[in-house]
């Protein structure tokens, strides 16, 4: 009976202390969380959806992974889990078009995702806390033209400046296109 006393003693603030660890997390204070910088950001309203792009990087050396993200936001409205399909473009300065990237990706509900922070790196917007108060959904696509050395065959793209192109259709919904975001890509490797 002494026994059980006292394991249950030692059970109430082990029970407290796990509801303590979760406020903790919950409150994290605004400049512990991670930060994303937002490059080359491009925003369209149609309709009744606002579509928001931006990328990793501006500025890439021949090995590394181009990273896009996007983000929907339906206008005034309840809405379920937006379907669409996208495709990637990647030309040269002269519009050669050299890679392109088609697809149909499973976007996340904002309000189901880690808290950060995230500002513009190209604009004078302040630093905002995501998730937003309103709905949205995202998809962070990694190595959307898989230019990444480290993971096995890798499409390299020479030295130079490139325009890529964004064209988004939501399923029963408007089509965007977001054009125009121009990245470089240059050479850094070790020459002896």
């Amino acid at each position: 009976m002494k026994m059980a006393f006292l394991f249950a003693i030692g059970l109430v603030p082990f029970v407290f202390g796990l509801d303590c660890v979760r406020k903790r997390e919950r409150m994290v204070p605004e400049t512990d969380l991670p930060l994303v910088v937002k490059q080359l950001v491009r925003r369209q309203n149609k309709m009744a959806w606002a579509v928001e792009t931006w990328l990793d990087a501006k500025n890439y050396s021949t090995i590394d992974p181009i990273n896009l993200s996007i983000r929907l936001t339906p206008k005034n409205m309840q809405a379920k889990s937006p379907c669409a399909k996208i495709s990637v473009k990647i030309a040269s300065r002269d519009g050669k078009l050299l890679q392109e990237a088609n697809l149909e990706p499973k976007f996340i509900e904002c309000s189901t995702m880690a808290r950060r922070r995230e500002v513009q790196a190209d604009g004078d917007q302040p630093v905002i806390i995501f998730p937003p108060k309103e709905q949205c959904w995202e998809i962070a696509v990694e190595d959307v033209f898989h230019t990444d050395r480290r993971k096995g065959e890798a499409i390299l793209f020479p030295s130079g400046e490139y325009v890529l192109t964004v064209h988004l259709r939501i399923q029963d919904g408007p089509e965007f296109s977001l054009d125009d975001i121009r990245i470089a890509i240059k050479d850094r490797s070790i020459r002896r």
